[in-house]
This record gives C-alpha cells, structure tokens and sequence, in this order.
C-alpha cells in the first residue's frame, strides 16, 4: 500500500506539473495512466502491475462540482487559463482496497496554481 500511494502521488504531482505545458485533455489523461500502470517502484511485487483507473483524471469546478473541461480519453475539450479543474487519479484493487488523491488546480497561461491546501503526506494509522 504505502508503494501504491508513492506511485500514485508521483503520477498526480507529475500530471498537475505537465498541466502547465499541455492543453489536451485527453494526452493528460493517457500520461498520468501511464505513469501509475508502467510503474516500476513496486519492485518488492513481482509480476505486478497496477491498474488503470474507472472514472476520468478529473474535470472542471464550477457552479457544479462536475463540469467541462473533462480530462478523460473520451474528451473533446481544451484546457485553458483561469479554468478550475481536478486531477485525481486513483488505484483500485477490486474487493481489496483502493486510494485516490485529489487536488484542486487553477490553470494559469504557463502555471498553475494547486487550490488544495491539505498535506499529502501519508499517513498510517493502527
């Protein structure tokens, strides 16, 4: 588990980075994808490969909490400055347990701005 959240956390901190140079949805989506399933920090579990996520990498914030822009491979829009959106990729075990991180992200001409303040450090409790 605490390799999963590594990986997970490398694939979102990655993905909102990438945000400043690449307004497509859909090559957003597929990148943190692959960041997470082509993972090799899970070293200790052979033969091991995580899977994909079922729902989108995230999506616009506004008068709604799901709205366009969709960052998902089924999306036709554009991401561009002064849009709110999510990146929240997650790891899903089925019937075991999963985890999903989320941040918040202003889009800016070049930058963003991550809106979440809560700390992603980990935390492991009894």
């Amino acid at each position: 588990m605490i390799n999963t959240y590594k990986t997970l956390l490398n694939a979102q901190e990655k993905t909102i980075e990438r945000l400043k140079t690449d307004n497509n949805p859909v090559s957003i989506d597929q990148y943190c994808r692959k960041l997470i399933t082509d993972s090799t920090d899970l070293t200790d579990l052979t033969d091991y490969q995580l899977p994909s996520y079922p729902h989108s990498t995230g999506h616009g914030v506004g008068l709604q909490i799901h709205e366009f822009p969709k960052i998902s491979f089924t999306s036709t829009d554009v991401l561009l400055p002064n849009q709110v959106v999510t990146i929240e990729p997650g790891v899903y075990l089925e019937e075991k347990w999963g985890m999903r991180i989320e941040d918040t992200i202003l889009l800016k001409v070049k930058e963003v701005e991550v809106l979440t303040k809560f700390t992603k450090r980990m935390l492991i409790l009894p």
